[in-house]
């Protein structure tokens, strides 16, 4: 008795009268399409005048060769479109491409247009061989971007070499007595 009230109670049938249609089968949705990462890593190299300069791991590690002899001294680490270093933000770019530093008000018109960093009416890109291009008269040809296969790892590379550069130009106005407007990250010994 109990079992039959148990049957009843689940919907089980007493084998007569007609089955209850299936409900319409429907498609499974479609996933949210995935959103679009600005930078990508990979192993990349920053070659300056023959010379390995940076290294951009697979992991996302971001390694400044610091007197050209090998010494080489973490400065960070790319994910989630931002360079992070001691847990402090570097530099970030936003889904519009808009770069931002870690200091204030810092990276002030710099965007990427596709896979070229843009700054008024300068911008530089990489081209088929891995040159640098869109450098001021004399140093065409001098960075080479070594594993940049796609566009976001040549953001990468763009955003890490120029992160560099302007650190080194901190501590060269630091040595002058200017002070720097954030802790520069490393520049590599030429």
């Amino acid at each position: 008795m109990v079992g039959f009230a148990l049957l009843v109670a689940c919907g089980g049938s007493d084998g007569g009268g007609a089955e209850e249609p299936l409900p319409p089968k429907t498609e499974p949705a479609e996933p949210a399409p995935k959103a679009t990462s600005m930078l990508g890593v990979g192993d990349m190299k920053i070659v300056i005048e023959g010379k390995e300069a940076l290294r951009i791991g697979a992991d996302g590690s971001v390694a400044v060769n610091m007197d050209g002899s090998g010494n080489w001294q973490n400065v960070g680490t790319i994910a989630n479109d931002s360079w992070t270093k001691d847990g402090k933000q570097v530099a970030t770019v936003g889904a519009d491409g808009v770069v931002t530093f870690g200091v204030a008000g810092g990276g002030k018109g710099l965007t990427f247009d596709g896979a070229s960093l843009t700054a008024g009416d300068n911008k530089l890109g990489v081209d088929d061989k891995g040159f640098v291009t869109g450098l001021n008269p004399g140093a065409e040809g001098k960075i080479k971007i070594e594993g940049a296969t796609d566009d976001a790892k040549k953001r990468t590379a763009l955003l890490v070499t120029i992160s560099i550069f302007m650190a080194g130009e901190q501590s060269d106005e630091a040595s002058s007595g200017t002070p720097p407007a954030a802790e520069p990250v490393p520049a590599p010994s030429k």
